[in-house]
């Protein structure tokens, strides 16, 4: 594909984008579902044409692991309210660390069972796709929950349960498909030393990647960064999140995107408190430009790479791979979560509180993202991807409006 190709493809995505915006007003539909519709469509006029559109399944994983994913990690901690999130950190964080952790195992466990084919969808098959379906993508719910005046705790809950676990299911998701790629074929082994060297590796990834985005970030925030600012603040900080996302992932072998969410933690809230807000404005306006590109793009490649073969070949596994997702989370929100509470003595969340808590956890950006990603070394990745496609428009075009129905109905009691 040439330059100029490529230029053209990018152009032609963003008129589409922003075409497709204002309809979302019309339809009542998150813009994810609407840009998945429009993707879908355009990409069949172009073929039926008679054009290639270029995109070849071989291209995605770099594109989207490396250009994409960490400016949706990066620009979602650099912009979301610290000092809102602190009131309810214990509950943000065992929603998208601990029970993320929980959740992926139920998952797994179910889509193994269900699907009963050890040798073409082996423990190690379900492991990736359960870490893929538990990224949820806060963006379509918080539009609704800030359109209806949703207070927190369900609205912080919803929106720090996307920023953190999405950055755990990237890094698990990353984990687990190295153990399946590596030459000694992890997915023969036995689920549960599987599961054991999953989890040790998992944890170097996410321990490492942490330290080095919390003490590189110190270190930044109280040099160059105090010293910058405007356009030559935004271009260091792109400069650096680029930088420290490949120095783990290439040189430390740790989870880029777990630093990426504890450096743009460190930095929101330091610059957020100590710079003056021209900077501040001017950074975080880089940095939604960036990430709202990115989520635009993800969603058009998504409809334009779907195909009407993915529902009639691979129905079944979309459908499992929904009741999976559903009965997992059942346990994670209304069990586990208000357990703790009780325990920690934190805020405790009513029925109607957990509900919206519940189908809050769509499936989006991040979940196509890993889907689009997919290494096609492996055997069973088409079956995996057609399964997200079908967990995401699940999520879009029923989740995300259930959302919006219980927020009406519930009203004051949230």
């Amino acid at each position: 594909m040439t330059i100029v190709h490529l230029l053209t493809a990018f152009t032609l995505l963003l008129l589409l984008a922003v075409l497709a915006t204002p309809l979302t007003r019309l339809v009542h539909l998150p813009l994810g579902a609407v840009l998945v519709l429009v993707g879908f469509a355009g990409s069949e006029i172009i073929v039926r044409l008679g054009f290639d559109t270029g995109l070849r399944w071989q291209n995605f994983h770099d594109l989207i692991l490396v250009v994409l994913i960490p400016v949706l990690v990066f620009a979602s901690a650099l912009q979301i309210d610290v000092d809102g999130l602190r009131r309810y950190w214990r509950s943000t964080l065992a929603l998208s660390m601990p029970l993320l952790l929980v959740g992926t195992l139920l998952c797994g466990a179910l889509l193994f069972v269900l699907m009963g084919h050890p040798t073409g969808f082996p423990w190690v098959a379900a492991m990736i796709a359960a870490a893929i379906f538990v990224a949820t993508d806060p963006l379509a719910v918080s539009e609704i929950l800030v359109r209806r005046n949703v207070a927190p705790p369900v609205a912080t809950l919803v929106e720090g349960e996307g920023m953190f676990g999405d950055a755990m299911a990237i890094a698990l998701y990353m984990t687990i498909t190295d153990f399946a790629l590596s030459g000694s074929q992890a997915g023969g082994s036995a689920p549960a030393m599987l599961t054991m060297s999953i989890a040790l590796a998992f944890a170097w990834a996410v321990l490492v990647g942490a330290a080095s985005g919390v003490a590189s970030a110190w270190i930044l925030g109280r040099t160059l960064w105090r010293r910058s600012a405007g356009v030559e603040r935004g271009m260091l900080s792109l400069v650096y999140m680029y930088g420290l996302y490949l120095l783990n992932e290439q040189v430390l072998k740790s989870s880029g995107v777990v630093a990426l969410l504890a450096a743009g933690l460190i930095l929101g809230r330091h610059y957020s408190r100590r710079q003056s807000e021209q900077h501040s404005d001017f950074t975080l306006m880089l940095w939604r430009f960036f990430s709202r590109i990115a989520y635009l793009i993800l969603f058009l490649l998504v409809g334009a790479t779907i195909t009407l073969s993915m529902f009639e070949q691979r129905w079944l596994a979309m459908l499992i791979a929904i009741a999976a997702v559903l009965c997992a989370r059942i346990p994670v929100v209304f069990g586990w979560l208000p357990a703790q509470n009780r325990v920690l003595h934190d805020k405790t969340l009513n029925f109607q509180q957990l509900s919206v808590v519940y189908f809050g956890g769509v499936r989006g950006a991040v979940t196509l993202a890993l889907a689009l990603s997919l290494p096609t070394e492996l055997p069973y990745w088409w079956t995996i991807q057609a399964m997200a496609y079908g967990v995401v428009l699940f999520s879009l075009f029923v989740q995300a409006p259930i959302v919006e129905l219980l927020v009406r109905k519930y009203g004051e009691r949230l």
